[in-house]
């Protein structure tokens, strides 16, 4: 019988959050080339990983709200305390991760200077 272990599935899981980020880090260079050159790659993923975090941390879980979530983070940076941001954040148990990532993008979408 095969037992994985705690340690072993936590190591599996953040390899799967690396090549998670690692294909979004692609996508968004494709998006925003201009944008994504001026960044080091290492800078994008750092600030991907961390968003990653934050955004589970709000119940964001899913690979299309992890995506719009983490295109703002890209895009903006540390968005959440804004009020604009705030306030749908506090909206998740009324309409749900997906309704909530939607509201995100598009209000940052439009507060955002990186549009390439």
């Amino acid at each position: 019988m095969l037992t994985i272990r705690a340690l072993q599935c936590d190591a599996l899981a953040v390899e799967q959050e690396m090549n998670y980020v690692d294909c979004l880090c692609n996508l968004l260079a494709a998006r925003y080339p201009s944008t994504f050159a001026a960044m080091e790659r290492e800078s994008v993923t750092a600030r991907l990983m961390t968003g990653l975090q934050r955004a589970k941390s709000y119940g964001l879980n899913g690979a299309l709200e992890l995506g719009r979530y983490l295109e703002l983070v890209f895009l903006m940076g540390n968005f959440e305390s804004s009020p604009w941001a705030s306030e749908v954040l506090e909206r998740i148990d009324e309409i749900g991760p997906t309704e909530v990532s939607r509201l995100l993008l598009e209000r940052g979408m439009l507060r955002s200077e990186h549009l390439d």
